[in-house]
């Protein structure tokens, strides 16, 4: 019996660095995509790779000028996100 597993996308800037929201992340990631019927994507700029049940995807930033970092990083993962057919999208940031 072939069982279709749920694709999840998440999406947060740091992945499993300093931070309480970036390690909240990382333990609902780590603890989701050890279950069989989930895929877990991140999509960060930045991470610290725990998991090998877990797929990152880099997403750039714009650095400089500063007051374009957010929207720049929501421009960019909504448009890699929006090439793959996800059935949950979990973010942390206004994207």
């Amino acid at each position: 019996m072939s069982v279709n597993r749920r694709k999840i996308a998440v999406i947060v800037p740091k992945y499993g660095l300093v931070g309480g929201g970036e390690r909240f992340v990382l333990e609902l990631t780590e603890r989701i995509a050890k279950h069989p019927l989930y895929e877990v994507h991140v999509f960060a700029n930045q991470w610290r790779a725990v998991s090998d049940n877990v797929a990152f995807h880099k997403v750039p930033i714009i650095r400089f000028p500063k007051f374009l970092t957010t929207p720049g990083f929501a421009f960019f993962a909504n448009r890699q996100i929006s090439q793959m057919n996800f059935d949950i999208v979990h973010s942390h940031e206004r994207v």
